[in-house]
């Protein structure tokens, strides 16, 4: 099986700009079985408010047009997808992972379990999820977390009764190119070690002054076994 994780610049608030990138991205990397998109990439990490009245008509839910066509893509270029967006689900706004088959049938759709996405002034209906779950992807078991769920010991508890393969660990990392060389890298990596035997972490570009800059880590054991340098934009493809 061959996945990619996708090190690819967002536009805050550019719902219709990101899945584009993300159609070219596919188009560009059809011979892959699945790629992969960074946290809360379809409406960028600040692409929401905190004003409810704003946001609740700007997330998506499961069945919006924005995911039906993400989806036909997928059933187009016989592409799984995961991507990291806003979930509106009746009232409740949630920080989410999605994952789509290659017949475009959604096959996991994960919600953050740790509150590090939202800011202070966000009211009660900005929520998160409860559980970890696992799903299988070609014949491969998968579990995602997204960002800050995995620095909370009591998560990796949780993540430790199940069963699975690899971990997708999409996130939004704003470190300066030196800081994540010269220690958060480390850091990672040794949290990784925790998490599990195999853990991809993929992270956005974005150019507003709270700056990403990408990057895109398999690792193995604790270790750095394949990289696309935080820096870089591209596709890190993974044969696993």
């Amino acid at each position: 099986m061959k996945i990619g994780l996708a090190s690819k610049e967002f536009i805050n608030g550019s719902i219709k700009q990101n899945i584009n990138t993300m159609i070219e991205t596919m188009n560009e990397y059809k011979d892959l079985d699945l790629i992969l998109f960074p946290e809360s990439f379809i409406h960028g990490f600040d692409g929401i408010t905190f004003n409810y009245d704003i946001d609740k008509n700007i997330a998506l839910s499961i069945d919006s047009p924005a995911i039906k066509q993400i989806q036909s893509y997928c059933s187009r270029f016989s592409l799984g997808i995961g991507f990291g967006y806003i979930e509106l689900d009746k009232d409740n706004l949630y920080s989410s992972f999605m994952v789509v088959e290659k017949n475009g049938k959604t096959i996991d759709n994960y919600r953050r379990i740790s509150p590090g996405w939202k800011e202070q002034i966000a009211n009660e209906y900005y929520i998160e999820g409860k559980n970890f779950q696992t799903f299988k992807f070609e014949n491969k078991n998968f579990v995602s977390a997204i960002c800050g769920d995995l620095w909370y010991d009591e998560n990796i508890k949780k993540l430790h009764n199940l069963s699975f393969d690899y971990v997708l660990w999409p996130n939004y990392n704003s470190y300066s190119i030196e800081y994540w060389e010269d220690t958060a890298k480390n850091e990672y990596a040794q949290r990784a070690e925790i998490i599990g035997e195999n853990v991809l972490w993929f992270n956005s570009h974005n150019n507003n002054d709270d700056k990403a800059y990408g990057g895109a880590i398999y690792f193995r054991k604790g270790k750095v076994y394949r990289e696309l340098p935080m820096g870089q934009k591209g596709v890190l493809v993974l044969n696993l």
